[in-house]
C-alpha cells in the first residue's frame, strides 16, 4: 500500500473514487464523491483540495477527503485542515474498501496528516460517527503524535430505524386520520413525493425552517441558503433527492427534502407552517413517507443529526457525532488560542 493526496477532481480519479465508494464497507450518502463534488461546485471561497488516498495494486482502497482554507481569526491568517464538506453534511469521514487491512490503511491516513502538517495549523473537523472504527483510529493515532494536541468533543445524537419496523403507535394513527379529515373539510389534501424540486421549492424550505427555528439553525442568512439550496438542487439533477408535500388547496402546510441511496433514505430537512399546527401537518406528511419507504422496499430510515423526542420511539440504533479540533504545536498563538477558545466553549456547555 502506498498513500497519494489528489489536489484536482478530474474525470479520472472522480471515476475510481465512485468505484471505491461502491464497494466500501462504511458507504453513506454524504461521503458520496457526488455529494462532496455538490458541495465543492456550490463552494466560492478558494479552497485547496487534499484527499488522501491509499492505494493498492494501483487501486484506491481509501480515501479522506479534505480541504484547506486560509481563515481569519482574531485578526491573523491561520490555514485550516478540515473536511470537504460542512454543516450541510450530516457524516463525514473516510470510505475504506472491503477485504483490505484496515489497521494498515487507516495508519498510512494518519500518518501523511501528520506528515504534512506544515501545510496546516489547525486540524478542525465535525460530524465524525462515534461508531465508525477507522475513522476513530486515524484520529488517535493523529492525537498521538508529539507535535499535535487537541481534543474531542461530542456532538449530537443520531439515530436510525429498519423501515420494515417503523410505524405510528395506535393513538397517533387515530390522530393522523382525524387530523387529516379535518384538513379535507377544508378543502382539497394532497401528499406528493417526487425525485424532482426546484430552487424555488427549496428557498421556500429553507425560508420556513428559517422563520420556525431562528435560533441554532446553521441556514438562516440568504448567502447560506443560496448556498445549500444548490446543492441539493445539483443532487436533483443526478437523481437521489425525495421531495415531499402535503399540500391544501395547492398552499404547502408541510414538506421534506431527503435523500435515497442504494436501500436507506436519509430523513434530511423537515418543515411545517405552524400556523397549521392544530393539525400536525408534519406528523401526516411523515407518516406518509414511512409508507413510501415501505413501498420503495427501502431498508433502512436513517433521521440523521438531532436528538427531537419524536425520533425516539423508532429507534433501533443510537450513535453520536463527534468533532475534533487539533493544533499543530509549530504553529501561530492564534492557531493554539483558537482551539483553546473551542475547548473552553465546550466546558462551558458542561456547566449550564
Amino acid at each position: 500500500m502506498n498513500v497519494k493526496i489528489i489536489e484536482e477532481l478530474n474525470e479520472d480519479f472522480f471515476s475510481a473514487w465512485l468505484e471505491l465508494h461502491e464497494r466500501a464497507i462504511n458507504k453513506n450518502f454524504f461521503l458520496s464523491p457526488k455529494w462532496i463534488k455538490s458541495v465543492l461546485n456550490a463552494t466560492e471561497n478558494k479552497t485547496k483540495l487534499k484527499v488522501i488516498c491509499v492505494h493498492n495494486n494501483g487501486d484506491i482502497v481509501c480515501a479522506l477527503p479534505l480541504k484547506i482554507e486560509t481563515k481569519t481569526i482574531l485578526g491573523s491568517k491561520v490555514k485550516v485542515l478540515g473536511s470537504c464538506s460542512g454543516r450541510e453534511s450530516d457524516y463525514k469521514g473516510l470510505l475504506i474498501a472491503k477485504g483490505i487491512d484496515e489497521i494498515k490503511a487507516t495508519k498510512l491516513i494518519a500518518s501523511e496528516i501528520v506528515k504534512i502538517k506544515d501545510l496546516w495549523d489547525v486540524f478542525e473537523v465535525r460530524d465524525l460517527n462515534s461508531l465508525d472504527s477507522n475513522i476513530n483510529r486515524v484520529i488517535e493515532l493523529v492525537l498521538s503524535s508529539k507535535s499535535i494536541r487537541g481534543f474531542k468533543n461530542l456532538d449530537e445524537v443520531v439515530t436510525q430505524s429498519q423501515c420494515g419496523e417503523i410505524s405510528f403507535n395506535k393513538k397517533n394513527r387515530w390522530e393522523i386520520r382525524k387530523n387529516t379529515k379535518n384538513l379535507s373539510d377544508t378543502g382539497p389534501v394532497e401528499i406528493e413525493h417526487s425525485d424532482k424540486i426546484t430552487k424555488t421549492e427549496i428557498k421556500d424550505l429553507l425560508l420556513t425552517r428559517a422563520r420556525n427555528y431562528p435560533d441554532g439553525n446553521d441556514f438562516v442568512t440568504e448567502e447560506a441558503q443560496e448556498h445549500l439550496s444548490n446543492i441539493i438542487l445539483d443532487q436533483a439533477k443526478q437523481g437521489g433527492v425525495l421531495y415531499s408535500k402535503l399540500t391544501l388547496n395547492g398552499k404547502v402546510l408541510a414538506c421534506h427534502v431527503g435523500f435515497v441511496d442504494r436501500e436507506c433514505f436519509y430523513y434530511y430537512m423537515p418543515v411545517f407552517d405552524k400556523s397549521y399546527a392544530e393539525f400536525s401537518p408534519g406528523k401526516i406528511l411523515l407518516n406518509d413517507i414511512f409508507e413510501y419507504c415501505k413501498r420503495q422496499n427501502l431498508i433502512t430510515f436513517d433521521f440523521l443529526r438531532g436528538g427531537e423526542s419524536y425520533k425516539w420511539g423508532w429507534s433501533k440504533k443510537v450513535s453520536y457525532n463527534y468533532s475534533v479540533y487539533l493544533v499543530n504545536e509549530d504553529s501561530n498563538l492564534t492557531s493554539k488560542v483558537y482551539v483553546a477558545l473551542h475547548k473552553l466553549k465546550e466546558v462551558r456547555k458542561i456547566f449550564h
